[in-house]
């Protein structure tokens, strides 16, 4: 399968909508885990972020599939080895991410014994409780959630690099889908 030249509308669509739900999603998590506040807005807050985590993972899934299927397009700058495989390694743990974290936080809490409500529209029933199974997803969404945001600011600050100052069209071709800078 010959390598893309750039990111078609598909792509570009997918990319920015698992983006923006998963910043959301972090951000809200970030949130409920390091800061109390009115038990109300928390309890509303935390079914948002797991009706959320779990169309992140339905479209993350496809996501996962579409980008496997099409292929990565081939860089647009020149870039030193280090720093393809850096990006190579970034894209594959955002990708896994949209996997690992809504999976986990899902296993975490019906493990837990909860149901999760899909913004009131249908709920999710929960099995058995299974504490080590509960346990260890809990550990894996904690740490995976701290590993996302790493890995989301340096995807940014890359991205942001490529723009300004290596003036690089890698960011115009997932904004636009054209595959020069204009």
């Amino acid at each position: 399968m010959p390598q893309p030249a750039t990111y078609d509308a598909t792509s570009r669509i997918n990319h920015w909508a698992i983006a923006i739900a998963t910043i959301v999603v972090l951000c809200i998590g970030l949130y409920l885990g390091n800061f109390d506040g009115d038990r109300e807005l928390r309890g509303n807050l935390r079914d948002f972020h797991k009706a959320t985590g779990v169309l992140i993972l339905v479209f993350g899934a496809w996501r996962v599939l579409w980008r496997l299927f099409q292929g990565f397009p081939a860089a647009v700058a020149t870039l030193p080895s280090w720093q393809m495989t850096a990006a190579k390694i970034m894209h594959w743990v955002l990708l896994a991410a949209v996997i690992v974290m809504p999976l986990s936080g899902l296993l975490k809490t019906l493990f837990a014994g909860y149901p999760v409500s899909i913004y009131g529209i249908f709920s999710i029933p929960a099995p058995e409780k299974v504490e080590w199974v509960r346990d260890l997803a809990g550990q894996v969404h904690g740490i995976g959630g701290w590993i996302l945001l790493v890995a989301l600011l340096l995807h940014v600050g890359g991205a942001m690099k490529h723009h300004f100052i290596a003036r690089d069209a890698t960011l115009v071709r997932m904004l636009t889908g054209r595959s020069t800078r204009s």
